[in-house]
């Protein structure tokens, strides 16, 4: 123990930390808003509210001192420093709170290698920054409360402004810090020596924020909400979006709850998180700080389960606040066992000494490292470049994409600002079309078009459109229910892409060609890669009804053959292959083995009303009217409105009732 009394654990934490982030580390851009992020950091752009300068700024001097590697994987290694720098002041926390450095060495590790913060260690994301800051503000305010030094207390405000410009829940964790002041020093709110030093040096830190609106006045190519005027900024750095309260507490909290507690308690730092627990009756005896580290939990949990944010997407990654206050709680919980069994050891010598156990407690983060490293190691995890990739694979020159949502969004930009691989290509979110500061520079400048009374999505889409048609190729990644769209156009699925087309326009057949690099169906998805991964089948199963009802069934066989050749394929999804294949059959001639594709698709859905249809369909060819009959009746069960089925249904038995009219009666035979 003396040995380890000399080491530097502090350094050693952040080497290692550091290390085994290196060894996962993403080598190129990811999914989310990884793409965005490296984008902004080479373009000097504004981010998605709330902005992010600090990260912004701090991710352009690691691309620019470190010219050497690819942008992405120089704003990914700050992730990793950052991460590494957190669990290094976790360790000076439980040191400060526990006076224990193996139990410090042990709850720094055990969060360094956490499931949630190891993943975005990994990749470019403002997480890990707003994680520092937030232990950095809680390490000073602690260290001001035992050692009575205003400039900890100062160093706690200005990081505290600096964190803030980081992430909302930042902000969360700032009020929980002032109430933990006001009980442990009412008075410093009414000093006028340390009151005005504190506002000042919170303000200094927030005036990273100022960044937003000198460059959005330089209009970078990134300029999300043009925050140039107050009001415009306002609206830019409030989680509303300035469209109400109500917006951002709106969220049905189903199944939220229950997720969390799976994953705090069991899954978060493997099942050592339930003695979080524990950690709460360790520090009862310090209420003012057990209300401060309660209340951070509170206030994260309840702010996060009621916000308007999908499962699928950062959901998880907003209770890193929680898991931060837990790993502290966890090392006051071993604390406490290890001086119950110091006290006991003494008057038990069966006992294993406190030594002994406090060695072994350094087991732990090994266990949780071993238990997430296959889940977080991205080290040759290229989905999000290969999603890019594919997205404009079909693009033809020139072309103007428009998107719907931030992953094509996103990575559209990256292709174009970072890798510069498709710098004739124009992308153009639908949602933003009608957002209220968008008069879009990109499309009344780079494009000529100017909006006019347009101010709606759909009237500002119809312009572009109307004033290139022709021009320029124009590819949609969704098919949108857009009135001009269905009355005008010919729309032609290629890849991930349809094109819009003048109608009557004869079009050949472009196979999808989807690439990827070698492994990556082997690698661990998470929920916003799942979330992707979900488009390749269901393009080529889109396709293949697109050629379907063009006739064209080689064309339509080749797409199906493509879905089921790719690795990651849902139940519905694999039923509606089934249903294709079935039709394509039929088409063939090949009723047999239709009605058995048939047979697949309603084995794995039995209530699929197009099952029904289709093996109807082929039994009556099969003159098996009795069966047809029930499957047509079944699909009617399941789908009412379907005036095909029923018009089927209805001739069918009007022609038996016919033909029992006009049949002679039947005679026995004696």
């Amino acid at each position: 123990m003396r040995k380890l009394d000399r080491l530097p654990l502090p350094a050693l934490i952040f080497c290692a930390s550091l290390f085994v982030y290196l060894l996962t580390l993403c080598p190129t851009v990811y999914v989310g808003d990884s793409a965005e992020f490296i984008t902004t950091a080479l373009t000097l752009g504004i981010n998605h509210p709330t902005g992010y300068p600090l990260y912004t700024l701090l991710s352009r001097f690691f691309v620019v001192i470190l010219p050497f590697l690819p942008p992405a994987f120089a704003v990914n290694l700050l992730s990793a420093i950052a991460t590494a720098l957190t669990a290094s002041c976790i360790y000076h926390i439980l040191e400060l709170l526990t006076s224990r450095r193996v139990v410090a060495a042990v709850g720094s590790l055990l969060l360094a290698f956490s499931q949630t913060l190891w993943s975005r260690a990994t990749v470019a994301e403002v997480y890990t920054l707003n994680s520092l800051f937030i232990t950095l503000a809680i390490l000073f305010t602690l260290r001001w409360s035992f050692r009575g030094e205003t400039r900890y207390i100062v160093l706690a405000a200005f990081v505290t402004g600096l964190g803030l410009s980081q992430h909302i829940t930042g902000a969360l964790v700032a009020f929980c810090l002032l109430l933990f002041v006001m009980l442990s020093e009412p008075r410093i709110l009414v000093d006028r020596k340390r009151l005005p030093l504190l506002a000042g040096s919170f303000l200094v830190g927030l005036s990273v924020y100022g960044y937003l609106p000198i460059r959005s006045a330089a209009d970078p190519p990134l300029d999300w909400g043009d925050p140039e005027t107050l009001s415009r900024l306002f609206d830019h750095l409030l989680p509303t979006g300035g469209q109400g309260i109500q917006r951002l507490f709106a969220a049905a909290q189903e199944g939220r709850i229950e997720w969390l507690a799976g994953q705090a308690l069991a899954e978060e730092f493997w099942y050592f998180g339930a003695l979080a627990v524990l950690g709460i009756l360790a520090a009862a005896r310090r209420w003012k700080l057990l209300v401060f580290l309660l209340s951070v939990i509170a206030t994260n949990v309840v702010f996060t389960i009621t916000r308007q944010l999908p499962l699928h997407a950062d959901f998880d990654a907003y209770f890193l606040p929680a898991y931060i206050v837990m790993v502290i709680l966890i090392g006051m919980a071993f604390s406490s066992f290890l001086a119950w069994l110091e006290r006991v050891s003494n008057r038990y010598r069966s006992l294993p000494s406190a030594r002994l156990v406090s060695i072994l407690l350094l087991l732990l983060p090994a266990a949780v490292l071993l238990t997430n490293y296959s889940r977080n190691d991205k080290s040759d995890h290229y989905f999000g470049y290969d999603f890019g990739t594919n997205l404009l694979r079909p693009a033809e020159k020139q072309a103007i994409i428009f998107t719907v949502g931030d992953e094509q969004l996103f990575l559209g930009w990256y292709f174009r600002f970072v890798e510069k691989e498709r710098p004739d290509v124009t992308v153009i979110d639908t949602r933003l079309l009608g957002a209220p500061w968008q008069n879009l520079r990109e499309v009344e400048q780079e494009l000529s078009v100017p909006m006019g009374k347009a101010a709606t999505s759909e009237q500002r889409a119809q312009e572009i459109v109307r004033a290139y048609m022709g021009k320029r190729p124009i590819y949609f990644t969704h098919r949108l229910p857009w009135e001009f769209l269905l009355r005008d156009y010919d729309r032609v699925h290629t890849g991930m892409l349809i094109e819009l087309l003048p109608q009557g326009t004869d079009v050949d057949y472009r196979p999808t060609n989807f690439t990827f690099h070698e492994g990556w169906g082997s690698r661990f998805l998470d929920e916003r890669c799942k979330l992707l991964v979900d488009f390749y089948p269901k393009e080529y199963l889109d396709n293949a009804q697109f050629w379907l009802n063009r006739g064209n069934i080689p064309a339509a066989q080749n797409e199906v053959n493509g879905f089921f050749s790719f690795p990651f394929k849902k139940k519905e999804d694999l039923t509606s292959a089934y249903l294709a294949q079935s039709l394509i059959l039929g088409k063939e001639e090949r009723i047999a083995e239709a009605v058995a594709y048939a047979d697949s698709a309603l084995a794995l859905n039995p209530a699929d009303w197009r099952g029904y249809e289709y093996r109807g369909n082929f039994l009556f060819i099969m003159r098996d009217s009795l069966r047809a009959v029930d499957d047509w009746r079944r699909s009617l069960e399941f789908n009412p409105d379907n005036l095909h089925v029923r018009r089927n249904l209805e001739e069918l038995l009007r022609v038996q009732r016919m033909r029992a009219l006009v049949s002679p009666p039947r005679t026995r035979q004696r």
